[in-house]
């Protein structure tokens, strides 16, 4: 299962707080990458945070390895996980009803 997380510092921490951890937050990541459960990590400086896709079984299974992080065991990251589903709104775009009003595909 796909699931999108977002990490964002809880207020009151600092670069300076954040330091001593660095080095074990990065050792967990990079473990988690190379398990297959992290599958895109980006930075997100308007979001304040980060935005990860990963790969997991279920968000209950996410979570739980989630409570392994460095910052989150100190307290010290606010923690959203939601579960991404295909899009499959378009598919009204087959009925044969909705077909006959979309315009004709160009040459």
């Amino acid at each position: 299962m796909r699931i999108i997380a977002f990490f964002r510092p809880k207020s009151g921490f600092g670069p300076d707080d954040f330091a001593p951890h660095l080095v074990d937050e990065e050792i967990w990541s990079w473990n988690q990458f190379a398990a297959g459960h992290i599958r895109e990590l980006n930075s997100a400086p308007t979001f304040g945070g980060m935005i990860c896709l990963l790969e997991f079984d279920s968000v209950d299974e996410a979570m739980a390895e989630m409570h392994n992080i460095p910052l989150f065991k100190e307290g010290m990251l606010d923690l959203e996980l939601h579960e991404l589903h295909p899009f499959t709104n378009w598919a009204i775009l087959f009925d044969a009803e909705v077909r006959a009003r979309l315009p004709p595909t160009p040459p």
